[in-house]
């Protein structure tokens, strides 16, 4: 640079310098003297000495004029830097109006794309080709500023930093070369196009299945890409699955060095690739995208951003390829823009990350965040959706990932009918669909590769699991400390519901089938058959109720009651267990009323039906198997106070009964329960569940609903102060909606079912009945069946519900939960049987 601007300065050489010299008077010749060592010595010094001075003389000058020149060189430099700064600032800021005042008008088309590509954000940002421009300051991205010999031209190198995404929430800095021109205008140095000079000639580079055109000044790299990007191609026609790339398959690549590259290849959102069709209209240079009858033109690399080290490579070399990629997929399907354009584009990354050239963006908390979610809904969301639709599209990806891995539906076959649900051909039904789409997430969550925090129970699950709604049912047996799980028998299709028997790894089983010769039947399961213990044949439906189902044992497992349904005068019958058991007596015998047995197991009420009436409001005393029946008299939702104490709810008021002979009194009003809890009028409330808290004897629990859709509670009554506590309040939507509320073995935990409302579907509440807390649990809209659908383990430290399908299993102290479900099954019934 140096030698630049010296050019520009006078130089005289010795002869234009004249010499001042003493005139003296001329003397005659005389004849020399033969030269003698003295005088040869004397002229030698002197002609050092002369030639010393001169060369101090030469340096001085030399140095005040490199002086100068450095001096003038800062200055410049100082110049184009204060430029290059508020270039800077404005592609940082996307300030087009500051940008033009240092714009070069000398070419209006390429300034008109300089415009736009700073508006956009695009003057350093790579979206497009998956780098993300991570600012400095200005002036340490700068590496050199290099002046032309006129003191008109500059050429700023710069060194940027960009951010690529490798998957897993993790990026890699990626460091890229770029050089501006400047020219100086009437007061500021402009950044100006590059002359021919300095981009070089058109060069080509043509193979098998790909032309690559670039400017001379890249030749290096572009001979580089240009192998790497045939042997992608190359991959794609032979990897990709169901595209079949034609044999005369020919890419033209274009790289270019105007800026309206830039902007086309990163003006989409969400750094998508796909490509856009001509687009004229815009007043400047626009590059057609279509393969085949286009040539697809991407910024030049010393445009784009030259790498520096190999990892600068791979990074525009991914990004390249993904470019050319998404063209040459989008040709195959025939997909043109731009229908369901963000749909395209997650089936586009789904196959750009089977090349290598994308990460997956999918995240691990994805599953767990989207388990409550419906695919179909995902697909409304996305089926048409622009692409720069403001959503997050975790869930579009997820999607396609699904349908890719479970579906086996390929990207381009979605591609090329843009979805149109390829997934019913793989799919009997949306059930089916829905049901694998939530086992799907819920299967790669954090929850399910956690370990539980408690063992697992020593009792086996007893499943009923079907594959669709038109199958029979199938009854399984799962070990779930040793994840065994065992097909134990086929079942009827109408239903089966189970009850396990304390202490021995047996199973009460009352199935109902369907077809031609319909039938339902009732046995004991154990050791591998079955002891029958009723057959009917005749039945069409669950609504006939000929089915003889078993409903509870007893507090010892002596003994079991049935409903038998539709064919007898009192529908409740009582089995003795042992005596099934051990020697094949399997006989039932007529019950009264269906029994609720003392705690002790040592006695019985007898809750029956009054002819002709469907309502079970008799009450009586009876012993275990019910004999020796003594009448109480009438009322609701019975009850032991204690192994002696009879309770239940008649005219709103709670009765008792200590003993056989002792007479009715008031343990409570209902009423008066109500107006001390401060919740509503006393007329719009139905008792729903009362029962003596196992954790406080003293203290009486009761669910109280509004009629219609209102709000429930469960109250605490204290029986000796007759203060009242709320405990719980929840939304519901109607009483005779299936609530149900289920102690613990243990008698710590209270479980409440309820439906809320269609958008929040069924609410399980885990009531804490020692600690006064509750774990809340939101289950779906799909329809509970007749079937009990929670059940307890022995110790009262797992609870099993079976719902929507899948059987879920909470540790409720540890506040963990695993779902479970043989594959392709949906399981309506799961309870816990055998020894503990």
């Amino acid at each position: 640079m140096n030698a630049y601007i010296m050019s520009n300065f006078d130089w005289y050489s010795e002869e234009e310098v004249g010499w001042d010299e003493e005139v003296k008077p001329a003397r005659r010749a005389r004849r020399p003297l033969p030269p003698t060592p003295h005088r040869w010595r004397r002229w030698l010094l002197l002609a050092l000495i002369l030639v010393m001075g001169l060369g101090t003389a030469v340096t001085l000058i030399t140095q005040r004029l490199s002086q100068r020149v450095e001096e003038v060189s800062y200055a410049l430099e100082a110049d184009i830097r204060d430029s290059y700064g508020v270039v800077y600032q404005s592609a940082l800021d996307g300030d087009r109006d500051l940008f033009v005042t240092f714009l070069s008008g000398r070419n209006a088309a390429w300034a008109g794309a300089q415009e736009r590509v700073i508006a956009n954000g695009l003057f350093y940002d790579r979206p497009g080709f998956g780098l993300q421009w991570l600012p400095q300051d200005a002036g340490e991205t700068i590496t050199a500023v290099t002046i032309s010999p006129d003191l008109t031209t500059a050429i700023v190198t710069a060194t940027h930093q960009y951010a690529l995404d490798v998957g897993n929430s993790l990026s890699q800095t990626i460091f890229l070369q770029h050089t501006a021109v400047y020219r100086l205008g009437p007061d500021r140095w402009l950044i100006s196009p590059a002359d021919q000079e300095f981009w070089g000639e058109t060069e080509t580079s043509k193979g098998a299945r790909l032309t690559l055109t670039y400017p001379q000044r890249d030749r290096a790299i572009a001979n580089r890409l240009a192998t790497d990007l045939e042997a992608k191609i190359h991959e794609l026609c032979t990897r990709l699955a169901d595209l079949t790339c034609p044999a005369g398959l020919h890419v033209n690549v274009a790289l270019s060095a105007n800026p309206a590259a830039v902007f086309e290849s990163n003006q989409l959102p969400a750094g998508a690739t796909m490509t856009l069709p001509r687009m004229r209209d815009l007043g400047w240079y626009s590059f057609p995208a279509r393969l085949g009858e286009h040539t697809l033109t991407l910024p030049t690399p010393s445009l784009l951003g030259r790498p520096l080290d190999e990892a600068g490579y791979q990074a525009i070399y991914r990004g390249y390829a993904a470019r050319v990629a998404s063209a040459v997929i989008a040709e195959q399907v025939g997909w043109q823009c731009c229908d369901g354009a963000a749909l395209f584009q997650a089936l586009l990354d789904a196959q750009l990350a089977q090349l290598g050239l994308k990460p997956w963006p999918v995240t691990a908390v994805a599953y767990e965040s989207l388990a409550g979610s419906q695919i179909t809904a995902v697909y409304q969301t996305w089926r048409n959706a622009p692409l720069d639709l403001d959503e997050d599209r975790q869930a579009l990806y997820l999607m396609v990932e699904f349908l890719q891995q479970v579906g086996q539906v390929t990207p381009a076959t979605m591609q090329r009918a843009l979805v149109s649900m390829p997934a019913e051909e793989a799919y009997p039904s949306l059930v089916a669909l829905e049901r694998d789409w939530r086992r799907y997430l819920y299967g790669r969550s954090p929850a399910a590769q956690t370990s539980p925090p408690i063992p697992w129970s020593q009792q086996a699950l007893w499943l009923v699991c079907r594959p669709d709604a038109a199958a029979d049912a199938l009854l399984y047996r799962y070990d779930v400390a040793d994840d065994d799980l065992e097909l134990v028998r086929a079942l009827g299709r109408e239903a089966a519901v189970l009850q396990p028997l304390m202490n021995h790894d047996a199973v009460l089983i009352g199935e109902i089938g369907a077809g031609t010769l319909p039938f339902a039947s009732t046995f004991l399961w154990q050791d591998g058959r079955e002891r029958l213990i009723d057959r009917q044949p005749g039945m069409m439906s669950v609504a006939t109720s000929v089915a003889t189902l078993p409903l509870a044992l007893s507090p010892d497992g002596a003994n079991a009651v049935f409903l038998v349904g539709g064919r007898a005068s009192t529908p409740y019958a009582l089995l003795n267990l042992d005596a099934c058991r051990n020697t094949g007596e399997c006989a039932l015998s007529s019950l009264l009323g269906r029994p609720i047995w003392s705690p002790d197991g040592q006695q019985t009420i007898l809750v029956g039906s009054p002819a002709g009436s469907g309502a079970d409001v008799l009450l009586f005393r009876a012993a275990a198997q019910g004999q020796q029946v003594e009448m109480v008299g009438t009322g609701q939702y019975p009850f032991w106070l204690d192994n002696d104490t009879i309770a239940y709810l008649e005219a709103r008021a709670v009765v008792a009964i200590a003993g056989a002979d002792s007479a009715p009194t008031t343990a409570l009003l209902l009423d008066e329960v109500l107006a001390l809890a401060q919740v509503a009028a006393p007329d719009d409330w139905q008792l729903q569940f009362i029962s003596v808290n196992p954790q406080d004897a003293g203290m009486l629990l009761l669910v109280l609903a509004n009629v219609g859709i209102g709000d429930a509670h469960l109250l605490a009554y204290h029986q000796e102060s007759g203060d009242v506590t709320v405990r719980l309040s929840w939304a519901h939507r109607e009483v005779s909606s299936m609530a149900q509320a289920v102690l613990s073995p243990d008698g710590r935990w209270l479980a409440l079912l309820s439906f809320a409302d269609q958008e929040q579907g069924w609410i399980l509440q885990l009531h804490d009945l020692a600690q006064d807390s509750t774990r809340y649990y939101q289950l779906g809209t799909a329809v509970f069946g007749m079937i009990r659908p929670s059940a307890w383990s022995a110790d009262g430290q797992w609870l099993a519900l079976a719902h929507d399908g899948d059987v879920r299993l909470f540790a409720l102290d540890a506040a963990y939960e695993r779902r479970f479900a043989p594959e392709r099954m949906m399981c309506d019934q799961a309870v816990w049987g055998g020894s503990q």
